[in-house]
């Protein structure tokens, strides 16, 4: 600002003294530009000549006039301006010594700022030493506090002569301050030598913790059993007056101890449930797990002989020696006994920490119940009992473990695996029996002429061969059941059996003799009724199903099935083979044999028996084979070759099948049908419609006539004949549409060959005249079928 105003100062100064000077300034009149102007607007105004001239001669006097002021106005001007430039020349002068001035301060200051901001890091430096000193200086009495007293601890805990001293308020102080010195190093990992105080510290937290467990067990525990047993011997176990005085001592003079137990075990299980000791959690546990065995051993040693005697007066106590009796009185007795040492064993540890503890040693527990059990259920060789007695633990098994049902039903002892091992020996037992009742009675059973043709027993009620009532246990339990819901059911869901049984609604009221006698009448019928092997493979599928996994179930009636299939084909070919069959006594044979699949399939439904299952077996065909082969005189002197040829075809093949009961009964249901309608069709048209060579008008009329006859009054009766065996009207219809099917069918072809022959000329054209149309003859046996099906299957 200064340079340019001293620029323009200088430079009208200049021009002032040296062009103003020497040239005049020019009038306004000698401005040729201006004067050009004026006159222009004088023309515009219409000024005459005179008043222009006027205002020329005006304009000339005031030109004169104007120049004379203006230079004067302008040399004051030029003079003012001359003192301002000089004036301004001064502030300039000023201007640029304070801006100097200014510049130094400036620099100054920075230098100032800089030293101040060195001077605050400096000082920020030194307050965090001092608050980190200070704060070392105030957390060292606090941290020694932890440290200070190892020696003191370890010197006292070593020096211990008595375990009593878990009971003074000073070792409890002592161990509060052990677990907070290892608590602090597990959070300050970083001190040094942190380790080795961690370690010594961790020695006298397992110390004094053993000191705990050692008055438990040595003090507490011992004394009062000692104290129960000395006692105990003064009672007599078997007597009934001393078992008030029995129960007293080995649980509420055990339980006295309990308070003074729990107080001092919870400052062992306080520390497995800190997280922050977890480190130290297996050697806690395992001195846990010393008192916890130490616990069991004198109760279990407390209770043997107690439940010995008890086990021993239940089984004498059983007249018959029954398996179910002793089971369920068992059961009971030690259910009440798991119950009493589960309320008994919360007095003494938190549950929280020792409930699985609980749940495996009360198994221990109950060894002398096992065993007992064992013994009987290896001994046990009837199937009904060992359902029986299956169906006793039924109950502790119908909901998943770990459900909320589970839980409200087990929530103090979970009675399912206390009695586990109970359930799976019998189940064990009951597959094994189950084998080998299949093999007995239906794999390997011998069939007979009257064992397979039923009409000729079907109303004997006792007294057959092929049942023996007294020694099968599973027709025996299924005759004297006295409750019949169970059987009207079966029978029910069968549909093959129109009986109706009287039954009590409570299971537990008595039925007369007469209802009785009328209901085991009626179950021998039905037992007659059947092929026995089929019959026993029912009751025994009843009988076994729900006792046992599904998997082995499904596998158990696959076989069944099967089994029953092959037995029952064998029975159908020897009645066949035995002697020529023919008419009604053959469809007998084949509506009794299909009576008996459709049994069969009505289980298959019943029991959802639908999946394959593998059947692997041991081939041993070439053997029999090679003994076949040495009894036909063959040497025994052979070539090396032949003899490893020989060896290897001896080894015995395993052979992989697979067993699909489902399809194989279909398919033998299919077959039986079939022959079933080929046979009574040929029993209802007979020869009516062969076509001899020298046929007469006079007989295809008659043979016609025959067939239509035939239809009317034979079908009603093999509609009653199939009723003798099958009660379900809808086989019966479908039986009896298929019959119709076959015969309309027949028909149609012996129409269709007497057109053809009638064709060749072979016979008279107006004979074929004489025969019913096939249309008119399908309308004719639908109409008769149509009857037969309307009528109610006890329209006979």
């Amino acid at each position: 600002m200064a340079s340019n105003n001293d620029s323009l100062v200088l430079d009208i100064g200049s021009r002032s003294q040296t062009n103003l000077l020497s040239n005049k300034l020019p009038t306004i009149l000698e401005d040729s530009f201006l004067l050009e102007q004026l006159e222009k607007l004088a023309l515009k105004v219409n000024l005459s000549d005179a008043a222009f001239s006027n205002t020329k001669d005006t304009i000339a006097t005031t030109k004169t006039n104007t120049q004379t002021g203006c230079k004067d106005k302008y040399n004051d001007y030029i003079s003012k301006l001359d003192d301002s430039i000089k004036g301004y020349e001064q502030v300039l002068k000023q201007t640029q010594v304070v801006n100097d001035q200014l510049s130094v301060s400036i620099r100054q200051f920075n230098d100032i700022s800089k030293d101040s901001e060195k001077f605050i890091e400096f000082t920020n430096s030194l307050f965090q030493d001092y608050t980190q000193t200070s704060q070392l200086t105030e957390m060292i009495p606090k941290y020694l506090q932890y440290f200070e007293p190892l020696d003191t601890i370890m010197r006292r805990l070593n020096y211990a002569s008595s375990s009593n001293i878990v009971r003074r308020d000073s070792f409890k102080n002592l161990l509060s301050n052990v677990e907070a010195s290892l608590i602090f190093l597990e959070e300050h990992k970083d001190f040094k030598e942190g380790d080795s105080y961690r370690i010594r510290f961790k020695q006298c937290l397992i110390r004094s913790s053993e000191l705990i467990a050692h008055y438990l067990n040595n003090n507490l525990l011992k004394n009062v059993s000692t104290e129960i047993t000395d006692r105990l011997k003064t009672v007599n176990i078997n007597d009934p007056l001393s078992i008030g005085t029995r129960d007293a001592l080995v649980y509420n003079k055990f339980a006295s101890i309990s308070e003074i137990f729990y107080q001092q075990l919870v400052e062992i299980t306080k520390n497995i449930k800190n997280t922050k000791l977890k480190r130290y959690h297996d050697e806690l546990s395992s001195i846990l797990n010393d008192c916890l065995n130490n616990y069991f051993s004198i109760r279990q040693n407390l209770m043997e002989p107690i439940i010995t005697a008890r086990l021993e007066e239940i089984e004498n106590s059983e007249k018959d020696n029954d398996i179910v009796t002793f089971i369920q009185n068992s059961r009971l007795y030690f259910q009440q006994v798991c119950l009493d040492e589960y309320r008994l064993f919360i007095k003494f540890f938190p549950i929280k920490i020792c409930r699985q503890s609980f749940d495996n040693r009360i198994l221990r527990f109950c060894s002398p119940l096992y065993y007992k059990c064992d013994n009987k259920i290896l001994r046990e060789t009837d199937i009904s009992l060992l359902c029986n007695s299956v169906t006793l633990f039924s109950h502790y098994f119908e909901f998943e473990e770990n459900s909320d049902e589970y839980l409200k039903q087990f929530n103090e002892v979970k009675f399912d695996q206390v009695f586990g091992p109970i359930l799976q020996k019998l189940q064990q037992r009951l597959i094994l029996r189950v084998q080998q009742y299949i093999d007995n009675n239906i794999a390997n059973y011998k069939p007979t002429i009257d064992s397979f043709m039923i009409s000729n027993r079907k109303n004997q009620l006792s007294g057959s061969k092929d049942f023996d009532f007294e020694n099968d246990s599973i027709i025996k339990s299924f005759l004297e059941n006295s409750n019949a819901d169970n059987y009207l059911n079966f029978l029910q869901s069968n549909n093959v059996e129109n009986v109706t049984l009287e039954s009590t609604e409570n299971d537990n009221l008595l039925e007369s003799e007469e209802t009785q006698k009328q209901n085991k009448d009626e179950k021998l019928k039905f037992i007659t009724s059947y092929y026995p092997p089929l019959v026993k493979a029912s009751l025994l599928l009843s009988k076994i199903y729900s006792m046992m996994n599904s998997i082995v179930f499904d596998d158990l009636a696959h076989h069944i099935v099967h089994y029953c299939i092959i037995s029952l084909k064998n029975a159908y070919t020897i009645v066949q083979n035995s002697s020529n069959i023919a008419g009604s006594n053959s469809l007998d044979m084949d509506l009794a044999y299909m009576k008996n699949l459709l049994l069969l399939r009505t289980q298959v439904e019943h029991f959802n028996i639908e999946y394959i299952v593998p059947e692997t077996y041991l081939d041993f065909s070439a053997i029999e084979s090679f003994f076949t082969y040495l009894r036909k005189g063959a040497k025994s002197s052979n070539s090396g070759t032949s003899v490893l040829k020989l060896a290897r075809e001896l080894v015995p093949k395993v052979v992989n099948n697979m067993v699909d009961a489902r399809h194989e009964l279909i398919q033998e249901l299919r077959n039986i049908i079939k022959n079933f309608t080929e046979v009574a069709t040929e029993d209802i048209v007979g020869n009516c419609f062969e076509i001899l060579e020298a046929e007469n008008s006079k007989n295809l009329v008659t043979k016609n006539i025959k067939v239509r006859t035939n239809v009317e009054e034979k079908l009603p009766r093999i509609r009653s004949q199939i009723l003798n065996f099958i009660r379900d009207q809808e086989i019966v219809g479908h039986l009896i549409v298929a019959i119709q099917e076959v015969i309309v069918q027949s028909y149609e072809n012996f129409y269709e060959n007497v057109t053809e022959k009638v064709e060749a000329n072979l016979i008279d054209k107006t004979q074929i005249s004489e025969l019913m149309y096939p249309d008119v003859f399908a309308d004719l046996t639908e109409n008769v079928c149509n009857k037969l099906l309307s009528k109610s299957i006890d329209c006979v």
